[in-house]
């Protein structure tokens, strides 16, 4: 038992010790031995919970205070004169720099080297993991991010728990998705919707070109493998220990789709539309020379940029390893916006409302120009997007807030149209798919049944979801006319939530209200755009918070195991409210 002036500190006992000229106290609060030491003269205070030594200090006359929680030892440098503040928690040294004139902030966690670098002028950020140097660069008008790991120049949409996560190379927009817990992953080369599905517990796989729907199914335990060629495609798959490559000559689409340990690259020749994808240790880039729009976007580990020349929109964008920039020449709009700090930028002209969202890790951006209305929007989290390029007119259009979308795909035209306001859509499948296209007034659901891959989607009225049995992830994706979510059943967990491999999130769209909810093995969060609020709940094991950001009121709720606090700057209200397990104050 612990006394100040006469007073006890017990159990559950809250009390008042006032003392001193100066008019300092002591407030205790609850169970674990939290108390508040305020020093007004200066109107400083220390609010501390002893249990695991958790304690602010505040100073009002300039406004600056730290949070600091000793069990972990996490605290908060705040100046308000510029209102630039610091959350840094020590145990895993995790820290937030906000700084609000711009109202930027990065948010850095030390034990993997984790932060995040925020834009709010354009609302974008970026959460970098350095343990194995990855990050994410997340676009918040469009709602779009990014997992990087620099070790194979890769960016990684990636899910910790057990390692789950996306490679996605933009040139062609192909991606692996990978699920460590069995190792199962998918690789997906969207210009021509190729992909290759791995499941490494017995090692088999697919490699599908959906063009003419040709695919390879082998299966390493005892090397079988089926080579299709159909009509006007043909290609050999071949899977070597260093030297797995696809060669696929059309008419109008020539291409080698070569992977090596250091050497994986496309060369795609169309009429309108040739291409170098090159993807090395050190020399990642794409050729690409169209019409309207020829640029090379070219990734080195000291030299990347990107030359793209168009009628209204000549820049290159070039990323060095100290030294980034753009350098855009439009009618009306020249300028440079060069950031060397993290390497990160963005280039917006709003003068026409194009711009650039350009992260340096792997060369992933968001070219919107809508003065010709050439764009793409990535949104990574949930990987929705609008692909539109108009020059060749392939394009995937996405809406989430009535949830109506077309996905077409003109080479070959593979297409989904779903009109959800009324219920009604066609999912077309080429070649090796099976399914059902059935368009009621509240029931319209396809059935589709893979060899891996049984699921049914069914959508009514007000209760759209998709029943889908793999073996190792059973889950429900359940859409509402305003509230689509994803329904798991683990066998020891049941919840409102999906689960990929070991990844499970629910990602719902509203109209004025886009959010996705992800439950990690460490690291489940929310990310929801609002038009005037915005913010990141994230829940980790030992790091939950959510940052809210809204035209007056910012602030973001961190709950730790031990931590729980919230840190709300209001236009003329700071505060920190903390809430440990058994004691909560303001």
């Amino acid at each position: 038992m612990t006394t100040t002036g006469g007073i006890s500190f017990r159990g559950v006992d809250n009390y008042v010790a006032r003392c001193r000229g100066v008019d300092k106290y002591v407030t205790r609060c609850r169970g674990v031995g939290n108390y508040v030491i305020r020093c007004r003269g200066v109107d400083k205070y220390v609010t501390r919970c002893r249990g695991v030594d958790n304690y602010v200090i505040r100073c009002r006359g300039v406004d600056n205070y730290v949070i600091r929680c000793r069990g972990v030892d996490n605290y908060v440098i705040r100046c308000r004169g510029v209102d630039n503040y610091v959350i840094r928690c020590r145990g895993v040294d995790n820290y937030v720099i906000r700084c609000r004139g711009v109202d930027n902030y990065v948010i850095r966690c030390r034990g993997v080297d984790n932060y995040v670098i925020r834009c709010r002028g354009v609302d974008n950020y970026v959460i970098r993991c350095r343990g194995v140097d990855n990050y994410v660069i997340r676009c918040r008008g469009v709602d779009n991010y990014v997992i990087r790991c620099r070790g194979v120049d890769n960016y990684v949409i990636r899910c910790r728990g057990v390692d789950n996560y996306v490679i996605r190379c933009r040139g062609v927009d192909n991606y692996v998705i990978r699920c460590r817990g069995v190792d199962n992953y998918v690789i997906r080369c969207r210009g021509v919707d190729n992909y290759v599905i791995r499941c490494r517990g017995v090692d088999n796989y697919v490699i599908r070109c959906r063009g003419v729907d040709n695919y390879v199914i082998r299966c390493r335990g005892v090397d079988n493998y089926v080579i299709r060629c159909r009509g006007v495609d043909n290609y050999v798959i071949r899977c070597r220990g260093v030297d797995n490559y696809v060669i696929r000559c059309r008419g109008v689409d020539n291409y080698v789709i070569r992977c090596r340990g250091v050497d994986n690259y496309v060369i795609r020749c169309r009429g309108v539309d040739n291409y170098v994808i090159r993807c090395r240790g050190v020399d990642n880039y794409v050729i690409r020379c169209r019409g309207v729009d020829n640029y090379v976007i070219r990734c080195r580990g000291v030299d990347n940029y990107v030359i793209r020349c168009r009628g209204v929109d000549n820049y290159v964008i070039r990323c060095r390893g100290v030294d980034n920039y753009v350098i855009r020449c439009r009618g009306v709009d020249n300028y440079v916006i060069r950031c060397r700090g993290v390497d990160n930028y963005v280039i917006r002209c709003r003068g026409v409302d194009n711009y650039v969202i350009r992260c340096r890790g792997v060369d992933n951006y968001v070219i919107r120009c809508r003065g010709v209305d050439n764009y793409v929007i990535r949104c990574r989290g949930v990987d929705n997007y609008v692909i539109r390029c108009r020059g060749v007119d392939n394009y995937v259009i996405r809406c989430r807030g009535v949830d109506n979308y077309v996905i077409r795909c003109r080479g070959v035209d593979n297409y989904v149209i779903r009109c959800r306001g009324v219920d009604n859509y066609v999912i077309r499948c080429r070649g090796v798919d099976n399914y059902v296209i059935r368009c009621r007034g509240v029931d319209n659901y396809v059935i589709r049944c893979r060899g891996v891959d049984n699921y049914v989607i069914r959508c009514r009225g007000v209760d759209n979801y998709v029943i889908r049995c793999r073996g190792v992830d059973n889950y429900v994706i359940r859409c509402r006319g305003v509230d689509n979510y994803v329904i798991r059943c683990r066998g020891v967990d049941n919840y409102v939530i999906r689960c990929r491999g070991v990844d499970n999130y629910v990602i719902r769209c509203r109209g004025v209200d886009n959010y996705v909810i992800r439950c990690r093995g460490v690291d489940n969060y929310v990310i929801r755009c609002r038009g005037v609020d915005n913010y990141v709940i994230r829940c980790r094991g030992v790091d939950n918070y959510v940052i809210r950001c809204r035209g007056v009121d910012n602030y973001v709720i961190r709950c730790r195991g031990v931590d729980n606090y919230v840190i709300r700057c209001r236009g003329v209200d700071n505060y920190v409210i903390r809430c440990r397990g058994v004691d909560n104050y303001p």
